[in-house]
């Protein structure tokens, strides 16, 4: 399923701050998934794995707030190039 999916590319740019206890509900930055600097590699490999483009606008904390958050953004996405 996407949410996997997403974790997945999740704990391949966090490494050894992915912990296997990543779900749903886990709050993102506040739990060390992800930094400032993490954002931009997990930006990249979810345009790669998802053939989605975040635009400016879409970068909010709200969208990467949680693994949730994330997944519905990327549904989002999907459906806008989606005629």
């Amino acid at each position: 399923a996407l949410e996997e999916r997403v974790c997945k590319v999740i704990r391949t740019v966090s490494g050894e701050r992915g912990r296997s206890t990543l779900e749903s509900g886990s709050r993102l930055f506040e739990e060390g998934y992800i930094d400032s600097f993490g954002l931009l590699e997990l930006l990249t490999e979810l345009e790669k794995t998802f053939g989605v483009s975040f635009l400016d606008e879409d970068l909010t904390k709200e969208n990467f707030a949680t693994v949730a958050a994330l997944c519905q953004a990327i549904r989002s996405k999907q459906s806008e190039r989606t005629p």
